[in-house]
């Protein structure tokens, strides 16, 4: 069943990131984030699930997810700078998680969020295609491993 789940949520992650690509080439950058998050959020629930964790529902818990699973039971991962990188990119920042909603409430005041820029939006891109390509591999070389 755990393979199957991976399975579901990596098709699910490239079929965002793909969204994202098609977004991105029609200037629709606020759905260019959203798309790419989505892509990073499925591919990291995937990596999670199959080294034996359960399903993270917390934007701000992948980054600890990844490597509480890799410290239990793929340790070399650890040392790995494409691992780093991925956690950096798994650590989804404020801005990533306000972008699903055009306001933001600070200290009780309601503020209306900043569009994501060309540029913003091309950094969610890129980080997103690294991260599922990673993510892919990773799952696929634990798994030919046991």
């Amino acid at each position: 069943m755990g393979e199957e789940v991976t399975d579901a949520l990596l098709e699910s992650a490239s079929s965002a990131l793909e969204n994202a690509e098609l977004c991105f080439g029609e200037g629709k950058f606020d759905a260019t984030v959203r798309e790419a998050i989505l892509a990073i959020e499925n591919a990291a629930n995937a990596f999670v699930i199959s080294l034996g964790g359960t399903y993270v529902a917390s934007h701000y818990e992948y980054r600890r997810a990844m490597r509480v699973v890799a410290q239990r039971r793929w340790r070399a991962a650890l040392r790995r700078p494409a691992f780093k990188k991925m956690l950096r990119i798994a650590d989804l920042t404020e801005f990533s998680v306000n972008s699903r909603c055009p306001i933001s409430v600070v200290k009780g005041e309601i503020r209306i969020r900043e569009k994501p820029t060309r540029e913003k939006a091309e950094k969610f891109l890129k980080g997103a295609r690294y991260f599922l390509k990673n993510a892919t591999r990773y799952i696929n070389e634990y798994k030919s491993s046991r």
